[in-house]
């Protein structure tokens, strides 16, 4: 990596290896990778710099740091809108779900994560699970329980039929669970 002279390139080198760090839960290097493939990035509006962005705002939302998860969502929507990308915009939306409704703003958080969804199914991407589960976290933190039972047992019907059971849907369980207490 260190030899490759095209500065586009090496970003997106960068970005990779620290997506790749991130999912080994090397949450400080990810971190510290993807923060310095960002500025040229931005330069470029590569549409990565909207998956940079997310990765960044998930690291934060595992740490449990709101105001850092809004930072990275807004940022994430940003570059979702300058390069025309709806599915980064929708994945920055329920990011900002996760963050709004840390730091208590539930309606805000609804109206998010209701977008997101509403902007994934138009794409037919199966991130709407995902989007309804902050969707259900969010009526639970508002303690609206029919209503978080009601999404999250559509999102684990949806992940039942499309037999999308990967790490990121299956908060939609724990929600469920939660609600129905």
């Amino acid at each position: 990596i260190e030899q490759c002279t095209n500065k586009v390139l090496l970003a997106e080198l960068k970005h990779t290896l620290g997506s790749a760090k991130y999912y080994q839960g090397l949450l400080d290097d990810s971190e510290r990778i993807l923060l310095n493939s960002l500025p040229e990035l931005e330069k470029r509006r590569s549409h990565i710099e909207g998956y940079t962005t997310h990765y960044l705002r998930h690291i934060n939302s595992i740490r449990g740091h709101s105001a850092r998860v809004l930072h990275w969502a807004h940022k994430e929507l940003e570059s979702g809108l300058k390069t025309e990308d709806n599915v980064v915009t929708a994945y920055a939306l329920y990011g900002m779900a996760d963050g709004l409704g840390r730091s208590g703003e539930f309606e805000k958080a609804i109206d998010s994560a209701s977008e997101s969804g509403q902007r994934l199914r138009r794409s037919k991407s199966l991130a709407c699970i995902i989007a309804d589960q902050e969707l259900g976290r969010a009526f639970l933190q508002a303690s609206r329980y029919d209503e978080a039972v009601a999404v999250t047992k559509a999102g684990r019907d949806e992940l039942i039929r499309n037999f999308a059971f990967v790490e990121l849907m299956l908060d939609t369980y724990a929600i469920l669970v939660e609600a129905m207490l």
